[in-house]
């Protein structure tokens, strides 16, 4: 069971008591605590906190319940993605995005572990020189492509690792040959490329 809280829980106490007692009392002497030891089950609770104040004759609180829920702790798998920030030298070209992993698996309170849809790796590419393996954030997403940041569902990998894979590219210049025809001297043409140059993409070789 995993213990899913909405924002913080928070409560204003009141205390009454002798006033050398009372006056000089900073929020850091008040206590507050809620005994979940006898849940067993998933479900929304209303919980009473015990509140201690040193020296305090008499306390009151509000509220006198806090709401808390409870959901059972569930996983599931979902598939990784690979994306990249910044850009290549312009000489360079993505070729492949590999992670190590095709999948990875989700573990925590099941209203949240139901909203993943996909995790994904960032790949910065300012870091990328030649084919290597760059180490990667695990970041989860839901189906509309939010971020899901919460302490209440995670991915089993913090990092993942990506073997990046480059092309190189060049440009080559574009020419025509021009065949002469029994009716027509290729001298007689004169003829244009556009665009002048193309540019072509692979191995170093």
């Amino acid at each position: 069971l995993m213990l899913v809280v909405d924002g913080d829980a928070k409560v204003d106490v009141s205390a009454t008591g002798k006033t050398k007692d009372i006056v000089n009392l900073t929020a850091a002497d008040v206590h507050a605590s809620v005994d979940f030891s006898d849940i067993q089950e998933p479900s929304t609770y209303y919980m009473q906190p015990s509140i201690t104040v040193p020296k305090a004759e008499s306390i009151s609180c509000k509220p006198q319940r806090l709401q808390f829920k409870v959901e059972k702790i569930t996983t599931k798998q979902v598939p990784v993605r690979v994306t990249t920030m910044n850009d290549l030298p312009s000489d360079q070209r993505v070729d492949k995005l590999t992670p190590t992993q095709s999948r990875v698996t989700v573990r925590g309170a099941e209203s949240m572990v139901s909203t993943v849809e996909y995790a994904l790796l960032t790949v910065d590419l300012k870091e990328i020189t030649k084919n290597m393996v760059q180490t990667c954030k695990v970041r989860l997403y839901t189906a509309d492509d939010a971020l899901l940041d919460s302490p209440y569902v995670s991915a089993g990998e913090d990092t993942m690792d990506v073997t990046v894979g480059l092309n190189h590219v060049v440009s080559v210049p574009l020419s025509v040959s021009l065949i002469s025809s029994s009716e027509l001297s290729k001298d007689m043409v004169t003829a244009r490329v556009e665009p002048e140059t193309i540019r072509v993409y692979g191995t170093k070789d």
